[in-house]
């Protein structure tokens, strides 16, 4: 068994959300005087902090089969100071803590099986797991309630709606020669986002549910070769907008990528 200290730092930046200064805490606490500052369009700006992470490898538990276990904590990060009016609790945006659990076992001399299964608490983050709904309690919505914590920025700002999920994946390595090993891989997921947190997810369309993958390494008299390649099923979310209900909004998205490396130890 082992623990790590994990240390991170993370960037976010964004453009075109000035519509929403009328919602933020800045606002509101100024009876509609003062628009924020710290909503949009500020550039790049970062925030730090960290957690731990432990976690065991057993090995051959039954026959050749290793199994793993591992747990990350919150990463709890220091404020967006830039974008303070936008994300709950003046800009706090941690990291959800996750968990994971897997085994591999050897089919045969050269092929192995892998399976994994992945917990990720998002609704541990305000920033990530608030209602959109929230900013109904915000006094410059109209609808007569007076939470300016319930505003952009307030320390229970409406944020991106999601929930906790889980994440199963399955792979398979084959050595086909001593020196080329190929690997493919599925990923399935809950999807995070319902259809009444469309709204606010048209920043973070975090929608997609399915994964395969495939990958080769290469050992060359030149060191070794890594190709990789992946297809995010195209997958959507479709609910009303939180501030007009007469009018759709629909999340799409579907991801390719494609990577080769190379290493060689001197």
């Amino acid at each position: 068994m082992g623990i790590s200290p994990i240390f991170v730092v993370q960037g976010f930046r964004n453009n075109g959300l000035d519509a929403f200064g009328g919602f933020t805490k800045t606002f509101a606490e100024s009876g509609g005087t003062v628009r924020p500052t710290k909503l949009t369009s500020n550039g790049q700006d970062y925030s730090y902090g960290g957690g731990v992470q432990i976690g065991t490898l057993a090995k051959d538990v039954i026959g050749t089969a290793d199994f793993g276990i591992s747990y990350r904590s919150k990463m709890y990060m220091d404020e967006f100071d830039d974008y303070s009016d936008l994300f709950a609790e003046d800009g706090d945006f941690d990291i959800p803590s996750t968990l994971w659990a897997g085994f591999a076992v050897d089919v045969t001399e050269n092929v192995t099986l892998i399976a994994d299964y992945q917990r990720i608490w998002y609704e541990d983050v305000d920033a990530i797991s608030n209602d959109i709904q929230n900013l109904f309690a915000c006094p410059t919505t109209g609808l007569g309630d007076s939470d300016v914590e319930s505003c952009l920025g307030g320390n229970n700002g409406g944020g991106f709606g999601w929930d906790n999920i889980d994440v199963f994946k399955v792979g398979l390595q084959w050595q086909t020669h001593p020196d080329v090993t190929m690997r493919f891989g599925y990923s399935h997921s809950d999807q995070p986002i319902s259809g009444d947190q469309v709204l606010f997810n048209i920043l973070a369309p975090g929608i997609i549910e399915n994964h395969v993958t495939m990958g080769a390494t290469i050992e060359t008299k030149m060191g070794e070769v890594n190709f990789e390649a992946m297809h995010a099923f195209s997958n959507s979310v479709k609910g009303t907008n939180a501030f007009d209900p007469t009018q759709e909004i629909r999340l799409k998205m579907k991801q390719f990528e494609l990577g080769i490396g190379w290493s060689k130890e001197f």
